[in-house]
């Protein structure tokens, strides 16, 4: 029994469970020469084989891999007992929970299986493939989930001033819309809605297209839209309250309200007097001004805007992204803005 159980492998005998296994180093030439003392019988028989040496190869080899073999069936923690428990995570083997909890403590490991991490495809399983199908279902569940919690909360990632200026601007029947911080338009804008007035005070972009070019010799004497430049004025926080006629009349008659501008405006103009003068057709046909509320997208048409009433009642059941802009034309113009009929 001890000659079969020193030749494992080349007999394809069983070793027993109380042998102690043979070290994982090289058998010197003194220790094969004591197992061919304690086995002649074997020896005599080989002696006439070409392949001893192979034979004697293999029968090294399988001794340290069964060596290797038992070295990792110890739990890596304790290092006295055979592992009983594989890590899902980092695949460290373990003998009992004390000693899992242990290695989760000392690796800092969750434990938990690593559901992107990389298996190569000779080892993909069925198992590996529903694990990932699972994994996809809840990524979409999650998905689903956090477009039905923005759909029922569309305020949670604005601040509260915000949400009350949205509340306010419904309550006046005004589709509000912001725009993402990366956006000009958001950053500048300063609307506001006062608690002490109960009014919202808007910022206002007025477009004034219609305005003389003052370089060109020829002035204003028939309708050239080629003599014409394009003012851009913003105006910050005018009040809801306020007549639309007496802020445009404000802005073309006087030049009061160009003290109330400051750096934050993000107007196109030049505070000098010929960029005032521009102006010159509005103020010598003030009746003949037409308001017009510049459409949210591209697939609608241009609003007409009532001069005699407040600003509130204007933008009553509008479109609104971030504040209006309101182009002011003059009426034989008119035509090259399709209107909203």
């Amino acid at each position: 029994m001890d000659i079969e159980n020193n030749f494992f492998g080349l007999f394809g005998s069983n070793v027993s469970k109380t042998q102690t296994p043979i070290p994982n180093e090289k058998i010197s030439k003194i220790e094969l020469k004591s197992i061919e003392e304690r086995s002649p019988k074997i020896f005599d028989n080989l002696d006439g084989m070409e392949d001893h040496a192979i034979l004697m190869n293999r029968f090294v080899e399988e001794n340290q891999f069964k060596q290797q073999n038992l070295l990792q069936s110890i739990c890596s923690q304790c290092s006295k007992k055979p592992s009983v428990y594989t890590c899902p995570r980092c695949c460290c083997k373990t003998c009992s929970l004390k000693c899992s909890n242990e290695h989760k403590i000392n690796f800092k490991c969750s434990g938990k299986r690593d559901q992107t991490g990389f298996i190569p495809l000779n080892h993909y399983s069925e198992t590996h493939l529903s694990s990932d199908c699972k994994f996809l279902d809840r990524a979409l569940e999650q998905m689903q989930n956090c477009k039905r919690i923005l759909r029922n909360n569309p305020f949670q990632e604005h601040s509260n001033w915000t949400i009350r200026f949205i509340q306010e601007a419904q309550k006046r029947r005004i589709v509000y819309k912001k725009m993402p911080l990366a956006f000009k338009k958001a950053r500048s804008n300063r609307s506001i809605y006062l608690y002490r007035e109960k009014a919202i005070h808007w910022d206002i972009e007025f477009i004034f297209p219609n305005c003389l070019d003052t370089r060109s010799e020829n002035q204003f004497i028939e309708a050239d839209p080629n003599k014409f430049k394009t003012i851009r004025i913003k105006r910050n926080r005018i009040s809801e309250n306020l007549q639309l006629s007496t802020i445009i009349n404000e802005m073309i008659s006087t030049k009061e309200w160009l003290k109330q501008l400051d750096d934050d405006d993000e107007s196109v103009i030049d505070l000098e007097s010929n960029e005032f003068d521009s102006m010159k057709l509005y103020r010598e046909s003030p009746n003949n001004i037409i308001a017009l509320l510049q459409p949210h997208s591209a697939n609608v048409s241009f609003s007409k805007m009532n001069l005699d009433q407040s600003l509130r009642k204007n933008l009553f059941d509008k479109t609104i992204i971030e504040y209006p802009t309101i182009i002011v034309v003059i009426e034989k113009f008119l035509t090259n803005y399709p209107l909203d009929v």
